[in-house]
């Protein structure tokens, strides 16, 4: 279609333009429903997917918190730390 269609007054263009924006609506409503039967309000599986999707494998969360020349290994306190 793209082919046949070299002047933008042409049936062939207009066609085009039709299959090219029904096929771009129903792309991003498949995703759309691609997207929302994977997460189904599972919070561990969203991150899950989340993390696959950006390509971050594993946390590297540290166990222990420096707060100025203090070490602090104890996970409430660390908390606390981050909530002030």
């Amino acid at each position: 279609m793209f082919r046949k269609s070299k002047h933008k007054d042409s049936k062939a263009y207009i066609n085009f333009i039709n299959y090219q924006n029904l096929y771009n609506k129903l792309k991003k409503l498949h995703k759309q429903n691609y997207y929302a039967t994977k997460f189904k309000n599972d919070s561990k599986r969203t991150w899950k997917i989340l993390k696959e999707i950006i390509g971050k494998q594993n946390d590297n969360i540290s166990e222990v918190f420096r707060s100025g020349n203090d070490v602090i290994e104890d996970p409430k306190t660390i908390s606390n730390m981050f909530c002030k």
